[in-house]
């Protein structure tokens, strides 16, 4: 394979941010073998099906997971601490998938990921973007979907995760108490939420 080749896929790297896309190499009229031997050579790191990153742009586990699953949500334990809901850096990734999406490619175990699985209809609602700590964009759900989630999961949560993002929520400065209790009304959850407000909202 000719230096060119790989030359010009790294150029394409590094003018990408550090990752590259198989369908890009071939609209640049760049061989994809290029692709294989610079693997080989440790040049680059195969992430997922058509995607490949510099080694060195490879740390960002949220950027990885939400390049593998691009329809997935942080949440959870992620989510709490990407909005500062929770001070302990969270030992897995949480990520919420709808019940019908197949998750090609990723072993849970292997990648570190827990899933939690909802229906199609409230997948989205509290969706947002936000930024890892090496400034990835990512999708994550809202502060207050990732309160009523959690609500919601109280018997599987660490106990002090759970008291830990209540208080810190309630007692921050921007809670958005009209979207949480539309949310929680879509999730069915306005009684479960209400026994904590009532506490906490004193």
């Amino acid at each position: 394979m000719s230096m060119n080749q790989k030359e010009g896929i790294l150029k394409l790297v590094q003018e990408n941010n550090g990752k590259i896309q198989t369908n890009q190499i071939v609209e640049h009229g760049l061989r994809k073998e290029a692709l294989r031997e610079l693997v080989t050579e440790g040049k680059l790191t195969h992430i997922s099906r058509g995607l490949y990153m510099l080694p060195e742009a490879s740390v960002d586990e949220y950027e990885i997971c939400q390049l593998k699953i691009p329809k997935g949500i942080f949440s959870y334990d992620s989510a709490l601490y990407l909005h500062k809901l929770s001070n302990r850096v969270p030992q897995q990734l949480h990520m919420t998938i709808a019940y019908d999406y197949k998750v090609t490619g990723v072993r849970e175990k292997k990648a570190n990921v827990v899933f939690h699985y909802v229906s199609p209809e409230i997948l989205a609602l509290g969706e947002s973007k936000g930024k890892t700590a090496f400034g990835a964009q990512i999708n994550t759900y809202d502060p207050e979907r990732t309160i009523l989630d959690v609500i919601k999961d109280r018997d599987k949560m660490d106990s002090q995760i759970f008291t830990d993002a209540l208080k810190f929520y309630f007692e921050g400065n921007n809670k958005n108490l009209l979207k949480l209790a539309k949310y929680a009304k879509a999730m069915g959850l306005s009684k479960n939420l209400s026994v904590y407000t009532e506490v906490l909202l004193k």
